[in-house]
């Protein structure tokens, strides 16, 4: 496989070209780098990988060991490669999702320190190794810490003008500073994860999961108007909020519904309801949220009868 110093070597020389105003020439260096680690990410370790988020995201505890044999593969490559430092940033994300969060950032932190050494600044997949252990400082309650990663990140995916991965940057800062209950800070963040969504046509489903965040967020504030609005455009997102394909948007419809009754809108928060458990009920009706459903509509008819008198 090509060496990591001739990759870095790569990197240098198309940075300076750039810097002397040899754009052409530069690109081309840039399209022979990428194409080079491209070549030296083997498909097997690759393939690894992706089984093990797979398996991770059903909460497979086989995936730590599907992750951990990508990682000894990877290992070849030598004790510094940006293969090994992939294959640790995603065994630390494997890592959290199976509850093993000081391992987690453990792993993360070793990967983003090999990334560092290897990389420029403000290269790319050190903003990608940022934004993975803010994930993991989330889940830990470490939400300052978790912020101050991604305001490290943030201004790296701007300068390299990464509109696919910034979306879900702010959105996730949003959280930490809704978490930190510096409301005026998550709003601008969900707001910009927002604009851009919009701007590039990002997938609905993070549309409705930002649009969702920052309904919640201005619930916090008591904005119950502005709160209603996103939950629409959360539900807008998902084909009006009527389609079966996915779980999550009766958790929209639950949330719409508790601002309606902070609004006393309650015919307006039962039909909320009723619509967000049919769903559930079409998609699993054994699922135990349904029963939840169904004893807060029996709380909010007995509340409207009370506001009613």
């Amino acid at each position: 496989p090509q060496s990591q110093p001739n990759l870095h070597a790569m990197q240098k020389l198309s940075d300076l070209l750039r810097t002397n105003g040899s754009f052409a020439e530069s690109e081309e260096f840039r399209k022979k780098l990428r194409k080079t680690i491209g070549d030296v990410e083997p498909p097997q370790i690759m393939s690894l990988l992706r089984n093990a988020r797979q398996l991770a995201n059903i909460r497979n505890p086989m995936a730590s060991k599907v992750a951990q044999q990508a990682v000894i593969m990877a290992s070849a490559y030598g004790p510094k490669s940006i293969i090994l430092a992939k294959a640790m940033h995603v065994q630390g994300g494997v890592l959290r999702d199976l509850g093993k969060t000081n391992q987690s950032l453990d792993v993360l932190n070793q990967s983003l320190k090999m990334t560092e050494d290897l990389l420029e600044p403000d290269d790319i997949p050190i903003a990608r190794r940022l934004h993975e252990i803010s994930l993991t400082l989330v889940k830990q309650g470490r939400n300052q810490q978790a912020a101050e990663a991604l305001e490290r990140a943030i201004p790296i995916g701007i300068k390299n003008k990464d509109m696919e991965e910034l979306p879900r940057w702010y959105h996730n800062l949003a959280t930490a500073y809704a978490n930190l209950k510096q409301y005026d800070k998550a709003i601008a963040a969900e707001n910009e994860s927002a604009r851009i969504i919009y701007e590039t046509g990002a997938s609905p489903d993070l549309k409705a999961n930002v649009e969702n965040n920052l309904g919640c967020i201005y619930m916090r504030t008591k904005n119950y108007p502005k709160s209603e609005a996103a939950f629409k455009r959360a539900l807008a997102a998902r084909e009006g909020g009527r389609s079966t394909n996915q779980l999550g948007t009766e958790d929209i419809w639950w949330n719409l519904a508790f601002t309606y009754r902070e609004e006393r809108k309650y015919k307006q928060s039962l039909d909320a309801l009723h619509t967000g458990m049919d769903l559930l009920v079409k998609v699993n009706p054994n699922h135990p949220s349904v029963k939840l459903f169904e004893n807060i509509i029996k709380q909010f008819e007995s509340e409207q009868v009370r506001y009613a008198k």
